[in-house]
């Protein structure tokens, strides 16, 4: 890396720390009359009062609660949000939840935007893999909707300007967006919404920020900035994640492991991730398993995968989670997966050995993978994803 560019549109603004969620009123109060809708999930909505708790806080600037956001963000569930919006008029839209949330969000948006009615229409706004400039929107600088988010996951999708929708019909997750104006205007992270996140879920999807961590320090595109903050990450994350599997009322560790995931996604549009990132989406896509689970099974095999391009690199990722004596970045990676107790092979979450190629075909449909530092192909993945079977 001896020269680049780094940028950063639409600068965010990040509150974090317990209680942080009570910011939320004068937040929505900056723009005054914000009709605000609450896009969630039905198990947070009605299984715990973070929902109802943050709709108190707001009273009479909550005109609304969608609550039929779904894993993977299936393209049906965006137009129904966006029926949500034309109902209720609402021009500020709140995520409490994580990832899937936030996807839905910004889909909205961009439909709202692009005046795109139907799923075909959207269509024509999906990131293509050979032309990442093909179906953004140049003009989208400024978003219909605002968009805030208060997070329960570590996901940390909420840093992207990127939406991932799957399309069931197709078993095939597509990537849309990337414009300015999809970006979240203000994200908080409060370590007290977190704890009814069940326990593998939150395990597993910090074991997904050190796998994004790993993209960035191996990115094709490196800046000095996101490699810095993503080995951050991979030294203080792991032990966050033991000390919440130990205590998962440890606010602190929450709000570390919280911290530790902004860093990893720090402004993600500067580098290129891969063919870890194009893998995830379709496992989720065609199995509904979560990107944690395909992280913490896949990600020592995209390490090895990479390693002729990437050794160099990928010493710096060992030594951040291992120690100045760790061994390869993939054995320190598996070790910190063993050690949580989560799935390291693809036939313990029933991928049939069969579909691998299939897999492997619909993960080069993404242009993450086109930008993967050992160029891929259909053949690769395939060994790739036998190993991790």
């Amino acid at each position: 890396m001896t020269s680049g560019v780094f940028t950063r549109p639409g600068w965010q603004r990040v509150f974090w720390g317990a209680g942080s969620r009570d910011q939320l009123p004068d937040i929505v109060a900056e723009r005054p009359g914000s009709r605000v809708l609450i896009l969630t999930g039905r198990t947070l909505h009605t299984k715990t009062d973070v929902v109802t708790s943050v709709a108190e806080r707001l009273g009479s600037a909550v005109v609304g609660v969608f609550d039929g956001t779904r894993a993977h963000t299936p393209i049906d569930t965006v137009f129904a949000a966006i029926e949500a919006v034309t109902a209720t008029n609402a021009d500020t839209l709140l995520v409490v939840g994580g990832s899937s949330v936030i996807d839905t969000s910004r889909a909205v948006v961009l439909a709202l935007a692009t005046g795109s009615r139907t799923p075909a229409q959207l269509r024509r706004y999906v990131i293509d893999p050979n032309d990442v400039t093909a179906g953004k929107v140049a003009e989208l600088t400024a978003a219909p909707l605002r968009q805030l988010a208060l997070t329960t996951t570590l996901a940390a999708s909420e840093y992207s300007g990127i939406s991932g929708v799957t399309h069931p019909d197709e078993h095939v997750k597509l990537l849309y967006g990337g414009q300015p104006g999809l970006f979240v205007d203000t994200v908080v992270l409060d370590p007290e919404v977190t704890v009814h996140t069940p326990q593998d879920l939150w395990l597993s999807g910090g074991i997904k920020i050190l796998d994004n961590a790993t993209e960035v320090v191996c990115s094709s595109s490196p800046t000095p900035i996101s490699t810095t903050l993503a080995l951050e990450t991979l030294r203080v994350l792991p032990d966050s994640l033991r000390h919440t599997q130990r205590d998962p009322n440890d606010l602190q560790a929450r709000l570390a492991g919280q911290l530790a995931a902004w860093h990893a996604i720090f402004a993600p549009h500067n580098v290129w991730a891969g063919v870890g990132a194009a893998l995830r989406h379709q496992l989720g896509a065609r199995y509904d398993i979560v990107h944690g689970y395909a992280s913490t099974i896949l990600t020592p095999h995209v390490l090895e995968y990479n390693l002729p391009a990437t050794a160099a690199v990928q010493r710096r990722i060992a030594q951040a989670l291992g120690g100045p004596d760790a061994g390869s970045a993939a054995d320190e990676f598996r070790a910190v997966v063993r050690g949580l107790g989560l799935p390291s092979r693809l036939r313990d979450v029933a991928v049939p050995r069969e579909d691998l190629g299939l897999i492997a075909q619909d993960a080069l449909l993404q242009f993450v993978a086109t930008r993967n530092p050992v160029p891929p192909t259909a053949d690769g993945l395939r060994e790739l994803l036998e190993r991790a079977w």
